[in-house]
């Protein structure tokens, strides 16, 4: 087995940032790659998401947020740099060939790792990491693209809340044309940090759940690395994901705000919406 590439970039805006799984995925030459990102404030919706339902196109203008639409699957996510974000991209021998295997063992990973630095982290299905001090508070999640020879894995953990990120997500994001707005509280209350149960930094918490995800899959060490020149290049040349919703889009809701299909704050008429699960 080769030493696993490791990749922490610089901050990108969102639409690198979600073509780079992707072209790692596409790669005939892949091994295994772990990958860091730092992102400018992106709105991220799931590939099959409505933006018209659940994003408020005013306020994506308005705070000059980019919006960009994932292949993988989920709901809509506003993610910036209060948060840490990592992919795991490889060829599928190193993956487990159950799904939920799959997830649960990425999601575990991390939550062991976040609860070294005193955070009580634990896994939740399918993909989630979540407090539960004593009522539930999410903090990261994963999801997955899956193909016939390769699979990438990306997960997300939030670092720190701020009031400048609540309000924007309060504004931006919605429920199936629901405004989030009257439920700052509500919001606030499910929404939990890794800073608050430590003082340790960012980059910090970054190499630890570096190290536990070479060792979930089986790698001793790994190779620093950055991208070239030619691999920047590439990148920008992809085309975009499209952004405007196509047949079969519905809403999803809010990343962080779903727990396995149900919504962790009381929203007036959610029961009544079409089109969530």
């Amino acid at each position: 087995m080769k030493d696993c590439r490791v990749i922490n970039l610089p901050r990108r805006d969102g639409r690198f940032n979600t073509l780079i799984d992707e072209y790692f995925l596409n790669r005939n030459d892949l091994d295994f790659v772990v990958l860091f990102t730092e992102w400018q404030p992106t709105v991220s919706v799931g590939n099959s998401q409505s933006i018209e339902a659940d994003i408020n196109l005013t306020a994506v203008k308005k705070y000059g947020l980019d919006l960009v639409r994932r292949k993988s699957g989920g709901e809509g996510i506003l993610v910036d740099g209060q948060y840490i974000v990592f992919s795991v991209i490889g060829k599928r021998e190193y993956f487990p060939q159950d799904l939920t295997l799959l997830r649960r063992n990425f999601s575990e990973s991390v939550a062991a790792t976040l609860r070294q630095f005193k955070v009580p982290a634990k896994y939740h299905t399918p993909d989630n990491i979540i407090i539960e001090n004593p009522f539930i508070q999410t903090l990261g999640n994963a999801a997955q693209i899956v193909k016939n020879h390769a699979i990438a894995v990306h997960g997300s953990v939030r670092y720190t809340l701020t009031d400048e990120y609540l309000e924007r997500m309060l504004e931006t994001l919605m429920i199936n044309n629901i405004s989030l707005k009257p439920y700052r509280e509500d919001v606030r209350r499910v929404l939990g940090s890794v800073k608050e149960f430590t003082t340790t930094g960012k980059d910090e918490v970054k190499t630890a759940i570096l190290q536990s995800l070479i060792e979930l899959y089986g790698f001793r060490r790994y190779c620093p690395d950055s991208l070239s020149e030619r691999e920047e290049k590439e990148i920008r040349a992809m085309l975009p994901h499209a952004v405007e919703d196509r047949p079969g889009c519905r809403s999803r809701g809010v990343c962080h705000l779903n727990l396995n299909g149900k919504c962790l704050i009381r929203v007036r008429g959610l029961e009544d919406s079409r089109g969530q699960r």
